[in-house]
């Protein structure tokens, strides 16, 4: 059954609302350049505005900033910081440069604005935000797009890292239509993908600060961000067609961004898989009961709701509230509680077996969708 959700969305058409690109940027003269140009060559790159946080640097990264702004239609804002030790990391510059952006807008006279993020070593396609505003044209309040790493730097890393990005990804996909098949929701129908990165967010004004905007978190802030929208009930669809190429290279500017996780890959290369990923069965099982939760929260059935809690070792009346309390934010309440909710995480020897489970999951779903009087197998009845 596909679920419907109060919008958050505003009536304005996306395509006519200013939008506000936010850029986090650390000593990035080698990359700075191919990633305003690829802002400037977007069809309506008049309508944004790009803010550049230039966290304390020291090479040429704002002069090459300029010079690019000088050749191009899109608006130049600049602002400077310096992160005290404490809090250099990935999550306080992006939160910086968004709630900047968002603060611009407002002061602006622009309640209705998008906030767009992306990261100063990547490139979004010549047609991200065309695709990004038609998604929101679509009803969605976030857009979370697909971010692919530059195949150059990739084929120069060690083949042994190659092989696990390789499986990762192969099973991120799975779990993807996965997810998309047991618990459908109509604003992020199948294809989709589960990325949530800084490389390629968009989100509407109104959303974001009722979100409580970014999360102050040292790594994981986008992750964080689209958590928190969903707290809200606010529809966030996972676009494919919103494309970004990214480095992966393993010098990163920030603490906790990607080139942390391919260093610490290469170090450790038994360390657990993306936070993601985990046993097929266990995500199944997990999603199944999301998407029942999602059906007696439409229904408000204060009674099922209850026998849920029950068989998740939940007490009877921990949806006491359940009509007046937004179902993202129930499910999270829910997934935190319960021993039997944890997602669990995933170590690298397992990925291969895992995608296997993952195709015969989604096998007996077709089967079952052939023949409705069928068994669908995918994962254990909750305990």
């Amino acid at each position: 059954m596909m679920v419907s959700l109060p919008s958050l969305s505003s009536s304005a058409p996306a395509a006519t609302s200013p939008a506000v690109v936010a850029i986090p940027a650390r000593n990035e003269a080698a990359r700075i350049t191919a990633c305003l140009d690829a802002l400037a060559a977007q069809p309506d790159a008049s309508s944004l505005t790009v803010l550049l946080l230039l966290n304390g640097c020291a090479d040429e990264t704002e002069a090459l900033a300029r010079a690019c702004a000088a050749r191009a239609t899109f608006r130049l804002v600049l602002r400077h910081e310096k992160l005290p030790s404490g809090l250099a990391h990935a999550g306080e510059a992006r939160w910086r440069a968004l709630d900047a952006a968002a603060d611009l807008l407002e002061r602006e006279a622009q309640p209705e604005g998008l906030l767009l993020t992306t990261d100063a070593d990547s490139q979004v396609a010549p047609d991200w935000l065309a695709t990004t505003r038609a998604e929101l044209d679509k009803g969605a309040d976030a857009v979370a797009g697909r971010v692919e790493y530059d195949p150059d730097e990739v084929a120069a890393l060690p083949s042994h890292l190659r092989h696990r990005m390789g499986l990762e990804a192969a099973y991120a996909a799975l779990l993807a239509e996965m997810e998309a098949r047991l618990d459908p929701v109509q604003h992020d129908a199948w294809p989709r993908h589960r990325m949530a990165s800084g490389a390629s967010l968009a989100i509407r004004l109104p959303a974001y600060r009722r979100a409580g905007g970014l999360p102050r978190v040292r790594v994981g802030e986008d992750r964080a961000m689209i958590a928190a929208l969903r707290a809200i009930d606010a529809r966030v669809r996972h676009a494919p067609g919103v494309r970004v190429l990214t480095s992966c290279r393993t010098d990163g500017r920030a603490i906790g961004g990607a080139a942390d996780t391919l260093r610490r890959w290469l170090r450790e290369p038994a360390s657990l898989c993306d936070p993601a990923l985990e046993p097929a069965p266990r995500a199944a099982m997990r999603w199944r009961a999301r998407a029942e939760l999602r059906r007696l929260h439409a229904a408000a059935e204060a009674g099922g709701a209850a026998l849920w809690a029950t068989r998740f070792l939940l007490p009877p009346a921990f949806f006491r509230d359940l009509p007046n309390s937004c179902f993202g934010a129930l499910w999270q309440m829910a997934e935190a509680a319960s021993p039997l909710l944890h997602p669990v995480p995933l170590h690298p020897a397992g990925l291969a077996a895992e995608i296997d489970k993952a195709r015969q999951i989604l096998a007996g779903l077709s089967a079952a969708a052939a023949d409705p009087g069928g068994i669908c197998p995918y994962g254990p009845e909750p305990a």
